[in-house]
């Protein structure tokens, strides 16, 4: 993985990881009502979506091929099956 998509993923899976901390045990009132965390909530989101739209096209692709490699296609008993992660 290149140096800058290292950095990238580092701040995205840091601002996640935050944003999920800062959120836990909060419901909506809690936002309507905070206007501090509502901020800070938005803009650890805002950091997951700028570091993950400058990720390399390589990364992406090695992550989506490892994601369809992954899916497992149940069958139902009929022609259609689901689609489910594993």
């Amino acid at each position: 993985m290149p140096p800058d998509d290292k950095v990238r993923v580092r701040h995205l899976l840091e601002a996640a990881s935050r944003a999920v901390s800062y959120a836990a045990g909060r419901n909506r009132d809690d936002l309507d009502d905070d206007e501090l965390v509502r901020l800070a909530l938005t803009k650890l989101v805002e950091i997951v979506g700028e570091a993950a739209k400058h990720v390399s096209n390589d990364l992406r692709e090695v992550r989506s091929r490892r994601r369809m490699a992954g899916l497992v296609t149940a069958r139902g008993g009929g022609e259609t099956g689901a689609v489910i992660p594993p």
